[in-house]
């Protein structure tokens, strides 16, 4: 094995992944931490709510993190590569403008989604 292909990711990227998976990290252990002292209603319906408020939050800043990665990374590389013919790069700048979109309105649609069900005392819904 030669000695280029010994590493699996390059160096940026496996620092990038590290930051992003510690501040996830970290981000997830203080909102759950806060959600567990708060106990407005006396009952543990609160707490599981606030803990599942979190975990969907977590997820959803997940998949924009991801999805804004991955449309802009689908972005740029058809605009650089001027080989491909210009309907399929047509479609795929719209694929990753589609997917930059998609990603940028997770999190409104699940706090969206969250916050009715959490006002309407709708705790089946989830």
């Amino acid at each position: 094995m030669s000695k280029s292909n010994s590493k699996l990711l390059p160096a940026p990227v496996r620092l990038f992944l590290g930051l992003f998976l510690g501040a996830l990290l970290a981000l997830s252990t203080v909102t759950i931490a806060e959600a567990n002292g708060v106990n407005t209603a006396g009952t543990v319906r609160v707490n599981n709510m606030l803990q599942l408020q979190t975990m969907l939050n977590i997820g959803a800043y997940a998949i924009f993190a991801i999805g804004t990665s991955v449309g802009s990374a689908i972005i740029i590389t058809c605009l650089r590569n001027i080989t491909i013919p210009h309907g399929k790069r047509c479609f795929r700048v719209a694929l990753g403008a589609l997917l930059l979109l998609g990603s940028a309105s997770s999190p409104a649609i699940l706090n969206f989604m969250i916050v009715s069900a959490r006002d309407a005392s709708c705790s089946s819904l989830f």
